[in-house]
């Protein structure tokens, strides 16, 4: 994809010195234009790769007792992850365990 990328970077770039070198202004504009739907298709890719990302996460993650865990291909749980740092932020962050009970490093939430 990145490579892709670049090579239509590049052919913008070689059509604007093209464009420059005819001094066709309108031709420039239109390229110029090119560009910027590229970056804005480039954004939005990136933004629906994050939201599938989640999604999927989402889909393996198990709720109880308070935290979340990760459900593993073999069946097993990974965890626990604060469910605050989850819910609030989408950041999955360990929960460690303290005599207490379980806290979360980043937010300081406690599930005893």
């Amino acid at each position: 994809m990145l490579k892709t990328i670049k090579t239509i970077k590049e052919n913008i770039e070689t059509a604007i010195e093209i464009a420059d070198k005819l001094k066709d202004l309108e031709l420039k504009e239109t390229v110029l234009n090119l560009k910027e739907q590229i970056l804005s298709i480039r954004e939005e890719n990136i933004s629906l790769k994050e939201l599938i990302a989640s999604n999927n996460q989402k889909e393996n993650l198990i709720y109880k007792n308070n935290m979340y865990w990760k459900k593993l291909d073999d069946g097993s749980e990974d965890g626990p992850y604060c469910s605050g740092c989850y819910d609030t932020k989408k950041t999955l962050v360990r929960m460690h365990v303290h005599p207490r009970g379980n806290i979360c490093p980043s937010c300081k939430q406690t599930i005893y």
